[in-house]
């Protein structure tokens, strides 16, 4: 199993990077750095925490992690997160990530971070996302999951059953058997293994026939 870099606790973290198996092996086999910690794709979870406790200058990403569900959960976990809004965001291409598995030579972090090309600023959202108080349900096709935050267009859930990317499923806002059910689709899922939760999986979902005023209406009540 893969070892992650080990620090003292104040000191400086330049980078995360967050790449493949094979390219992370590379990156701690003749990097030789302390301010840089690296994770495999599938750790992307530990990279978020490393990412919140620690504020590094810079997340570095491996292109083809970036455009799996995990990268993207874990690219847009640190952009809706305002305390985060100091750390860049930049993707590795291919031939950068072949140069680093291929060297011999120690690298510095600095090098990391120029091989990687700045990530595009999104488009603005087409509705404002609205971040939950915890502790709010919503039941898809039947189950109970954890709505973590909503839109008119859709939500961020947690689910204990299993969700897969284009699924289509059915949405109930409200516990209640008179509550209305919408029809959507997964936009993506990633699952998760946290400490203090059981697994499961975490999914953007898209509305496919939700009433705008009602699904504001949820919310706003919500919110007080």
């Amino acid at each position: 199993m893969l070892q992650t870099f080990r620090f003292k606790q104040m000191e400086p973290l330049n980078a995360v990077f967050v790449a493949s198996e094979d390219l992370v092996s590379a990156w701690c086999a003749h990097s030789g750095r302390t301010d840089v910690l690296a994770f495999t794709d599938a750790d992307a979870n530990a990279a978020y925490d490393a990412i919140v406790k620690r504020r590094p200058r810079v997340l570095v990403l491996e292109q083809i992690v970036a455009a799996t569900s995990r990268g993207a959960a874990l690219i847009d976990c640190v952009r809706n997160d305002s305390s985060l809004g100091g750390v860049e965001i930049r993707l590795l291409p291919p031939e950068s990530a072949a140069a680093i598995a291929s060297s011999h030579a120690h690298a510095p972090a600095g090098a990391l971070v120029a091989l990687a090309h700045p990530m595009q600023p999104r488009k603005s959202r087409r509705a404002v996302r609205v971040r939950l108080p915890e502790g709010i349900e919503a039941i898809v096709d039947g189950r109970p999951v954890q709505l973590i935050d909503i839109s008119v267009l859709g939500a961020q859930i947690v689910s204990w059953d299993v969700l897969k990317p284009n699924q289509r499923i059915r949405v109930t806002l409200e516990v209640s058997t008179a509550a209305p059910r919408l029809q959507a689709s997964v936009a993506w899922a990633t699952y998760e293994m946290p400490r203090a939760m059981e697994p499961h999986y975490r999914a953007g979902v898209e509305f496919r026939d939700a009433d705008p005023a009602r699904v504001q209406d949820f919310y706003a009540r919500l919110r007080g």
